[in-house]
Formats: structure tokens, sequence, C-alpha cells
């Protein structure tokens, strides 16, 4: 499987993503909210969906929202099962970091010790809110001999 961009105004697209939302239970608001941030006009912003699929339908999904200025951006993926895969989350950082020129990526978890997360050399800041924030700089991943641009 590869990333596949989701654009909302194409109708397939849309049809596929409300199909998803509908049936993801936990944090299907944000999607949403995602489908109102595209129809901003701010050049400096970056807002994008990319997703696995299956099947022809969406399988794993990743809201990518970020600003080239600063090159931080928030991932928050997405999936029928309910977490996403290490895969997908290793393919959607990867994706940010080249494709945006990302330096900083972070991603909120439910879980103050997120295995998937921290094996993919997230590091833990700790809770806000009842929610964990994971950070990954591209300077430590390029020092791991991860792949990056």
């Amino acid at each position: 499987m590869s990333l596949k961009i989701i654009n909302p105004q194409n109708k397939l697209h849309y049809f596929k993503l409300i199909a998803f939302k509908n049936y993801i239970t936990e944090n299907a608001e944000i999607i949403d909210d995602y489908l109102n941030l595209i129809n901003e006009k701010n050049s400096n912003r970056i807002n994008q969906l990319v997703a696995q699929l299956k099947d022809d339908e969406i399988y794993e999904l990743c809201i990518i929202n970020g600003t080239k200025d600063n090159k931080f951006f928030e991932l928050t993926p997405f999936s029928i099962h309910g977490k996403a895969s290490q895969k997908f989350i290793n393919e959607t950082t990867s994706y940010a970091f080249q494709e945006f020129d990302a330096e900083t990526i972070t991603i909120f978890s439910n879980s103050p010790t997120d295995k998937t997360l921290l094996n993919e050399g997230f590091q833990s800041l700790g809770s806000y809110n009842d929610r964990f924030t994971y950070i990954k700089d591209k300077e430590e991943t390029s020092k791991l001999g991860f792949v990056v641009k």
C-alpha cells in the first residue's frame, strides 16, 4: 500500500471520506474541523489529507496540518481499527518531513506510553487536558539513520 492524497473537493474522495468518518467512533468531529479549514485562504498554512486505501475504501487516514514558515506540523491519524498502524505512522511522518520540509512533527495520543509512536522515534512530552503529546524532530530522525530528505 502507498499513501494517496485525498481531495475533499473531488466528489468521489468526499464520499469516501464521509463513509470513513461515519465508521470511526473516536474524534470524528476532527474531520469536520478539517473540512472547514481547507476553505481558509492562507498561503503559509498547509492542510492535507493522506490515506491508505484497501479495496478502494479509506482504511487509514491522516490529517496533516502545519505552517511553512516555522515548519511545525501536527499529524492526526485515524484508522477503522481505532489506532493507526506503525507502518502508516512511519509513512505519513516521512511524507511530512519530505514533502513539506517539516522540521518538527507532533502527534497527540490518549496513551501515556503509545508504543507505536515511541517505536517510530517520537518522544513523549507529557500530558495536557488528558491528551499526551509526542514530538519528533527532523534533526533527531537524521541522526538515527531514518530516511529523510
